[in-house]
């Protein structure tokens, strides 16, 4: 009896005895949030190593900071095989230390500062 495996189109493939094992030579984003330079998968055994996973264009995730105190929801983009990026909801700003931002600033400072977020960018800070 021949083996099977899914394609990527989702449709049931039958392989007579082949062992088939695709390498992805790109980088790749590990479950541990670590990059990874490849990772070989045994396509008919379903195997993944413990620090690979598969994924789909489309699929969502959690993308959080480096100390895990902040996370937002991201949607994975997959081309050609490859994970090439995760889209953040328009609602979620990336931000670095010493951005200089030229917004308006509204309100008064007591001890809040609310940022206002449209199309991935801080559009405005009130402060209260």
């Amino acid at each position: 009896m021949a083996d099977s495996f899914l394609d990527t189109a989702g449709g049931l493939q039958q392989v007579p005895d082949v062992n088939i094992v695709e390498k992805a030579e790109q980088p790749y984003v590990a479950t541990d949030g670590s990059m990874q330079s490849a990772v070989a998968v045994n396509v008919l055994s379903g195997q993944v190593p413990a620090n690979g996973a598969v994924v789909t264009d489309g699929q969502n995730t959690l993308v959080s900071n480096s100390a895990d105190s902040v996370s937002a929801n991201g949607t994975l983009e997959v081309a050609s095989g490859n994970l090439i990026g995760v889209d953040l909801d328009p609602t979620v700003a990336i931000i670095g230390d010493a951005t200089a931002l030229l917004i308006p600033v509204t309100g008064t400072y007591v001890d809040t500062v609310t940022f206002a977020v449209s199309n991935g960018v801080i559009t405005g800070i009130t402060l209260s």
